[in-house]
């Protein structure tokens, strides 16, 4: 669960099964001395306490454990679950770490049976942010895998045949450059056209570009066919002389 990294990141949120083992309190973490004279002796880390799945401790939960939130406004109006924020501890078996990390548990229970309930673990601690503050920040998962939907059905993030990686490379790279234009323009408009989608900007683009190419077109024929005609009068002009008067 805990990965061992050199970079230091401050907030965090991270989604994970329901069988994520817990401990409601502080675990002691050690090597247990050999009983007896018989097996091998012992050394990898053990608790002195046993964990919990998420699961099993949300199926401990009372109504009143929960809290009845309205996380954001949505085009089907306000997204309210029921949130439960705990303090719990993790510990990584498979790293070996002798230490479990403090987190804070949000589970959100949808009001729908139809959704599906969400776990998260974050590093905030409990007394820093309000229950509505822990839901919102939760729930900016979705702004992430919209882009990523967008970005696939709108702007051919998944339209590629490559067989090397430097072409799926730029492929991606160029996606993702064209996903950054589109969310400026959003941005820039987002008083006058608050509902302006990526779908809305390709449209608007591609008919510009068809405009000017027809445009550009037309007048570059106008053009040339202008010079064609004044080269073919000069030819004409030339083998005509000047009619003196008498």
């Amino acid at each position: 669960m805990h990965a061992k990294t050199d970079i230091y990141i401050k907030d965090y949120f991270k989604s994970f099964h329901s069988n994520q083992q817990i401990f409601l309190q502080k675990p002691v973490i050690g090597i247990l001395s050999k009983e007896g004279k018989r097996g091998r002796k012992p050394i990898r880390p053990k608790p002195n306490i046993e964990g919990i799945s998420v699961l099993s401790y949300e199926k401990m939960l009372h109504k009143s454990d929960y809290e009845e939130v309205r996380i954001r406004p949505t085009t089907k109006g306000w997204l309210t679950a029921h949130i439960h924020v705990v303090k719990v501890w993790v510990w990584d078996e498979q790293g070996g770490d002798l230490e479990a990390i403090e987190q804070t548990l949000v589970i959100r229970k949808p009001l729908h049976k139809k959704d599906k309930m969400k776990f998260s673990l974050s590093n905030i601690d409990i007394d820093e942010q309000s229950v509505e503050q822990f839901a919102f920040m939760q729930s900016q998962r979705f702004w992430i895998e919209r882009c990523f939907r967008d970005d696939s059905h709108d702007l051919g993030m998944l339209d590629y045949q490559v067989r090397k990686y430097k072409g799926f490379n730029n492929h991606m790279a160029l996606t993702c450059v064209a996903m950054q234009y589109v969310q400026r323009e959003r941005m820039k408009n987002v008083k006058d056209l608050p509902l302006l989608s990526y779908n809305d900007v390709r449209i608007l683009i591609a008919k510009d570009i068809r405009e000017r190419a027809e445009y550009d077109c037309d007048q570059m024929r106008l053009e040339q066919l202008s010079k064609r005609h004044w080269q073919r009068t000069k030819d004409i002009m030339r083998h005509y002389q000047p009619v003196l008067p008498k």
